[in-house]
This record gives structure tokens, sequence and C-alpha cells, in this order.
């Protein structure tokens, strides 16, 4: 069983949590007899049956935001075949690429290249697409981050 596999688990059991916390909520309330009750008008049956469709609405929101959340922890694994800045009009660009150089970008990737070796080719990629009145920056963020590039 692969790191992603458990991690989809996971996901499933979270989302279970919110199922879990609005089942437990739906008990009924105690009803206990007051005195000054006989002069207020009983609460007419609609009004139950609308707290029910916001709590199931809220039920909804609940498990929603936990895949939402799922999903954001999940964009590593997200690849892209090419990085390019797209624009129709001639509006020049200010475009700033930050590279990781720190020890962590070393590590070899299962095609056999560094990480850090794919981010360069991706930096390229952007340069490329960069046109005539655009402004970009390279900036090594290791420890220290420093400025290697400004046109």
């Amino acid at each position: 069983m692969s790191f992603l596999t458990i991690g989809a688990l996971a996901v499933v059991v979270f989302v279970a949590g919110p199922i879990a916390a609005h089942l437990f909520r739906r008990r009924r309330a105690e009803e206990h007899r007051f005195a000054a009750t006989k002069l207020v008008a009983p609460t007419p049956p609609n009004t139950r049956r609308r707290s029910a469709i916001e709590d199931r609405s809220l039920l909804a929101v609940r498990a929603l935001s936990v895949v939402a959340l799922a999903v954001l922890g999940a964009t590593p694994f997200v690849r892209c075949s090419r990085l390019s800045v797209a624009r129709t009009t001639g509006a020049s660009v200010a475009l700033a690429i930050v590279l990781d150089d720190s020890l962590s970008m070393r590590v070899k990737t299962s095609s056999g290249r560094t990480r850090f070796d794919r981010a360069v080719d991706a930096a390229r990629d952007l340069v490329r697409g960069a046109r005539e009145g655009d402004a970009v920056a390279l900036v090594l963020a290791g420890a220290p981050a420093r400025v290697a590039l400004a046109t």
C-alpha cells in the first residue's frame, strides 16, 4: 500500500468526523414543564423541517471543507507539463522567479534528475515566454536568500 493510498483513506476518516458530529448533535432535547409556556402558542412543524435542511447544509459545508483542505494538501502531487506566462494583449509583465537552492533540492527524483534541475528547467521555460519590456528577477531562496539576476 503506497503513501498516497493511505493519505486517501485518511481523508475518508476526516470526512466521517463531521458526519459523526452531525449525528451526535441530532439527539432529542429534554422537555421540561414550565407554567408560562401555556401563554405561548406552540411552534409550528415547518420550523423543524427548515432547521433539518439547515443542518444538512451545515453537514455538507463541513464535509466539503475537509475535502478542500485535503485537495490543497495534495497540490505538491499535481504535475504540469509546461509553465508559461500567456497573455493576449501587449501588456508587460514583472516576473520574480524564486528557486530553492537548499540541499533538499539536491534529491534525485525517479527520473534520475534532481529537483533543482527540474526547477531550473521550469524557470527557463518561464523566461523563454518573456517578451520585450518584461522584467524578470531570479531569487535563490537558500540560506541566505539572494538575488541572482534582475533584468
